[in-house]
């Protein structure tokens, strides 16, 4: 994996003149979508970036993002479930919307990837409608994230990003995150 990490930096930095090595940190708060809010509410998202700007307005990283949701605590029937943890290791591409004069550069992004969900405890409850919604433990999807924000000099004043990490026992995961961050340039 390091190989194949190394090797894409390499090509990218090789066909860039301006290319720039970037280092990115950052944490928000992430909410639920699908079928993720029957079993779990808000939480907490944090995420770090590594990779390069091939031109003024083109990033290309590579992104890890842990989002943390808080178990529910009242289902409405049944018995609680504890957090939701949802780990994202994906590529993604930044294209900025204006020139790097601009102290504001809105832009959009995209990630491609793979998303690992997990529960601490596994329990199940039955909703209104009868049907049985069971706990997660460990499964890993393919996702995407798609993303828009606006860049402050340095600042990732916001980052809103959409998880859509498939289904997992005919429950679609996917959640809505939103994040402040620091990009490094170096």
């Amino acid at each position: 994996m390091r190989k194949q990490f190394y090797s894409i930096l390499f090509i990218l930095g090789a066909f860039s003149t301006q290319a720039q090595i970037k280092f990115g940190l950052g944490f928000g708060y992430v909410h639920p979508l699908g079928d993720i809010p029957n079993f779990a509410k808000g939480g907490f998202s944090g995420y770090s970036e590594f990779g390069i700007g091939v031109s003024e307005k083109t990033d290309f990283l590579f992104r890890y993002q842990t989002d943390i949701l808080y178990g529910a605590d009242t289902l409405l029937e049944g018995d609680n479930i504890a957090n939701t943890r949802i780990s994202t290791f994906a590529f993604n591409s930044r294209f900025f919307l204006s020139d790097i004069d601009n102290s504001f550069r809105p832009f959009l992004g995209f990630g491609i990837g793979f998303t690992n969900i997990n529960q601490d405890r596994i329990g199940f409850v039955v909703d209104r409608s009868g049907t049985e919604v069971k706990g997660i433990k460990g499964k890993t999807n393919f996702s995407i994230r798609p993303s828009v924000g606006l860049l402050f000099e340095n600042w990732l004043i916001i980052d809103a990003s959409y998880l859509n990490a498939g289904e997992i026992k005919k429950n679609s995961i996917s959640d809505l995150s939103i994040t402040i961050g620091y990009l490094f340039t170096l």
